[in-house]
């Protein structure tokens, strides 16, 4: 009797829980209705209402995340998902990323051992409910630029996510216990590695990201790059769930003390150890000039934002200014064939005439017209102006240029300027045509360069927004002789959220990786420089119209990152081809 009123009023409990978050859940879309029609934007409005979103659907469908009226998969699940989160930027707790898949692998190996039914499905719904609590929790405002492309962002994401889970799973019932952890660390790694390469790219959550809130810590990713990292948190919740599994004596807690302290001991003697290029840079300043990108930037004829730039520009630059940085799409649409007849162009270039040291780097969108023909590249559209390839692109103005350095962006963000896998998903145009994104694409260059100055003596790397995520793709600009990095960027788009924090953080790690120093310019995000011990300065605020200037460093060495690339992820994908050969034959012996 007693028992039945305890579940009538937990059923009662739960029930009006619901519908207070559901209400949660209305209101955040209704007032998220109302910004967009007053042309205003969503701020953490977005959070509430995917967070209660899912919580609603959580409490809704409880049921079929208890077995036998066992609540503690579920508990496990949730308490794995805001670990993630709270291990993830820009929360400081960083180090909870260590225990973050410790209740997902206790989930799967208590599964392994009960009688469940359907156990990967089981497993698949408890592990896919840690990673939607993950990809909301720390990035839900990539659903600002665009709800429904964020949504599909951030609950495909999390499936995907389940897949090495759910693979480590399998290959544990045939693998010893030792081979399972490495199955597991190997699995992790090479699916972060095929999220870095693959046309569905999204790889912000990789796990090596998470200190970039602390560079300090990580000083030897100029050896093993974000990977290394994503390592360093495998190989520590592998050693904790061991420990979780039997009495924690202080001898056993010795081996996890050793896998925390000595990164962070090779971190310091590396960074004693840096050359000293002292004396070798260039006066950069940096321009933000603040168009608010969902509704005013691309309103507002290019002479009208050309005139805040210059204002901005004319504060801060004076006859020893080697480089006056702007962000992403400053200008455009031009024309790339005859970039010298662009009025803007042609204002910039005055500029450099007043102040011959002066080179002007500066994000625009670009174009080019082609003749129908046979052979046209995927990304030419049809236009009311004929056939056209549209790039993000950035050029280089300096004094006495008979022809434009013009650079394309190569890194594109799946859906909004790439259409995924387009030979096989193309019966999908409709839909991405009606949620603002892209068929065609934009155009690009095959390979990655970098822009000289005016007498070639220096050599510059011009990251666009999204390129600056992927670490062995910014080694081929040091390959290329850059002696710095700059990257443009538009976070405006974001609102003033985590987004754009994250992603002037993950810059840090870059600056690491391979020992160049970097001028950041954001429209309005925020604006720094970073030095080559990922550093950040003079950070500008978000919506605010500002210019910043310092000396940035030239270096010429090449570390061993940018000899190497993603050594360990390669060694990862090997050392799993490797364990699934040793699955097949003992599935063969029976």
């Amino acid at each position: 009797m007693l028992k039945n009123v305890q579940k009538g009023m937990k059923r009662k409990l739960r029930f009006t829980l619901l519908q207070l978050v559901f209400v949660c859940f209305v209101i955040c879309g209704w007032k998220m209705y109302q910004l967009t029609e007053s042309e205003s934007l969503w701020g953490y409005w977005t959070l509430g209402f995917l967070a209660s979103g899912w919580l609603s659907w959580l409490l809704f469908s409880v049921k079929i995340y208890v077995i036998n009226g066992n609540h503690r998969w579920f508990y496990l699940s949730l308490l794995s998902g805001l670990l993630f989160v709270a291990g993830f930027p820009n929360s400081p707790l960083t180090p909870l990323l260590f225990f973050a898949f410790v209740p997902l692998l206790i989930i799967a190996d208590e599964i392994r051992d009960s009688k469940v039914v359907n156990p990967r499905r089981v497993l698949m719904r408890y592990t896919f409910n840690a990673f939607v609590i993950w990809n909301i929790g720390s990035t839900w405002w990539v659903s600002n630029a665009a709800i429904f492309p964020g949504l599909i962002a951030n609950f495909l994401n999390a499936l995907l996510m389940c897949m090495p889970i759910l693979l480590y799973f399998i290959l544990r019932q045939r693998l010893s216990k030792v081979l399972s952890a490495l199955a597991f660390v190997s699995l992790w790694l090479s699916w972060e590695y095929l999220h870095l390469n693959w046309e569905l790219s999204w790889p912000w959550l990789t796990l090596g990201n998470a200190f970039a809130r602390y560079p300090s810590w990580v000083q030897w990713y100029e050896y093993t790059g974000v990977a290394g990292g994503s390592l360093w948190v495998l190989l520590m919740n592998v050693a904790i769930f061991e420990l979780t599994k039997s009495v924690i004596s202080v001898r056993r807690l010795i081996l996890p003390v050793i896998m925390v302290s000595t990164p962070l001991y090779l971190s310091f003697l590396i960074k004693l150890n840096v050359a000293d290029y002292s004396g070798k840079s260039v006066e950069v300043c940096v321009v933000q000039p603040n168009f608010e990108p969902h509704y005013e930037k691309f309103n507002i004829p290019d002479e009208v934002q050309l005139q805040r730039f210059m204002d901005l520009s004319l504060k801060s630059i004076d006859s020893s200014t080697n480089y006056l940085v702007f962000p992403e799409t400053s200008f455009g649409y031009c024309n790339v064939d005859n970039l010298n007849a662009y009025p803007v162009i042609q204002s910039l270039s005055g500029l450099t005439d007043s102040f011959p040291r002066l080179n002007i780097v500066s994000g625009m969108d670009l174009f080019k017209l082609y003749q129908p023909g046979p052979g046209l590249p995927k990304s030419v559209r049809k236009t009311g102006r004929g056939l056209m390839e549209i790039y993000n692109g950035a050029v280089q103005v300096g004094k006495g240029q008979s022809e434009i350095p013009v650079y394309k962006k190569g890194k594109m963000v799946p859906g909004a300027e790439a259409f995924p896998f387009r030979d096989f998903l193309g019966f999908l145009e409709p839909l991405f045509h009606r949620f603002q994104g892209t068929v065609e694409g934009l155009g690009t260059q095959p390979e990655r360069s970098v822009l000289y100055n005016t007498d070639s003596t220096v050599a510059i790397a011009p990251l666009i927004c999204y390129e600056s995520v992927y670490g062995e793709y910014c080694t081929d600009y040091v390959k290329k002789g850059a002696k710095a990095l700059f990257i443009m960027t538009n976070d405006g788009w974001w609102d003033d959220t985590p987004g754009y924090r994250q992603h002037l953080a993950f810059a840090s790690l870059r600056a690491i990786e391979l020992r160049r120093a970097i001028a950041r310019s954001a429209n309005s995000g925020s604006s720094a420089f970073i030095d080559i011990y990922g550093n950040i300065h003079q950070a500008t605020t978000y919506n605010s119209c500002a210019v910043i200037k310092d000396n940035v460093e030239l270096r010429e060495d090449v570390t061993f990152y940018v000899r190497f690339g993603d050594y360990i992820f390669k060694i990862a994908i090997a050392l799993l081809l490797l364990l699934l050969i040793r699955f097949g034959v003992t599935l063969i012996k029976g």
